[in-house]
């Protein structure tokens, strides 16, 4: 099976700048059933050559927390400017 998850605003606590993401614990109710080998062959060829290649920045992270999740730009910034006070304690 494949499922889609919605993307949230996580709390990883390596995250330094701007807000970390995480995948939210419900999925949605379109899930895909289909094998290994067709989902291989489906998927994209490209895979990262390092783990620094994963790495988002924080502008990226932003940026899909408001086209992908939906959240609004205020929201991010005052969940930003909360983080940011709690990391400093």
């Amino acid at each position: 099976e494949i499922r889609e998850y919605k993307i949230i605003i996580g709390n990883h606590p390596s995250c330094k700048k701007g807000l970390p993401i995480s995948l939210g614990w419900e999925h949605a109710q379109n899930t895909i059933i289909c094998n290994v080998d067709d989902y291989e062959s489906f998927r994209s060829p490209i895979r990262c050559e390092s783990v620094g290649e994963m790495k988002l920045r924080a502008s990226q992270r932003k940026a899909i927390l408001h086209d992908v999740s939906g959240y609004s730009r205020k929201y991010l910034d005052r969940m930003e400017e909360k983080r940011k006070l709690v990391t400093r304690k």
